[in-house]
């Protein structure tokens, strides 16, 4: 699993994260709980580099769980080494997140990794839900695509409100159908999204509504 390490964000984001320079980006569970890993790792590698230290993790929008079998870090903690290496830390942990605007930013937690540590994973035990709910409203047949295709990977609860939509299904013509056909999701985000034309609304879940072939908005395959 990738992790990426950024240096810099931009002038507003290092403004609202003070003095914490040591960034890192990431985008699940997994490689949050390597980050972590990772950075306690080398600072007991090397102590005396990182005296003071405070560290940004910067969460992208989505859906944060662990399986109830799983356990990425309480193994790791219950080993006796690593859990000298997490109590003798005394660096400072951030978890912001990061709705891509420098304005928007979220801190959720502030302070030693120890406590950090115990307050995410009870939170990634319930499902931590990350979202802005997005809402477009589209008076075309390619902004509607367009905004599809941007629902399909922004990871947050999506609303698409189409008021020139009077009759149902709304895309009968088969060439949009075919393009529209073919959105898809690689694997589900756990986010919402809802369509909303003049007279009819239907929520679901993101993936299974892409799943369903977006119906009712667009006209069943048979009707091609």
């Amino acid at each position: 699993m990738r992790v990426v390490k950024t240096f810099l964000l931009g002038f507003f984001l290092l403004s609202f994260r003070g003095n914490c320079v040591s960034l890192y980006r990431v985008e699940n569970v997994v490689s949050f709980y390597e980050t972590i890993k990772a950075i306690l790792n080398a600072q007991n590698a090397d102590s005396s580099s990182f005296g003071g230290v405070c560290y940004d993790l910067i969460l992208s929008p989505g859906m944060y769980k662990i399986p109830e079998e799983e356990s990425l870090w309480t193994r790791w903690e219950q080993s006796p080494k690593n859990y000298r290496i997490l109590r003798s830390n005394h660096s400072r942990l951030r978890i912001i997140v990061d709705y891509h605007d420098p304005h928007d930013d979220e801190v959720l937690f502030d302070g030693s990794f120890a406590r950090v540590m115990r307050k995410m994973e009870a939170q990634f035990r319930k499902g931590l839900k990350l979202s802005r709910t997005m809402i477009f409203t589209v008076n075309s047949l390619s902004e509607f695509y367009l905004r599809l295709r941007q629902t399909e990977r922004n990871r947050q609860d999506t609303i698409i409100r189409l008021p020139k939509c009077i009759s149902i299904p709304c895309i009968r013509n088969p060439k949009w159908l075919r393009r529209f056909k073919k959105l898809t999701m690689a694997r589900p985000d756990g986010m919402r999204l809802r369509i909303q034309s003049r007279y009819v609304s239907k929520d679901m879940d993101k993936f299974e509504f892409f799943l369903a072939g977006l119906e009712p908005f667009l006209a069943p395959a048979s009707a091609n």
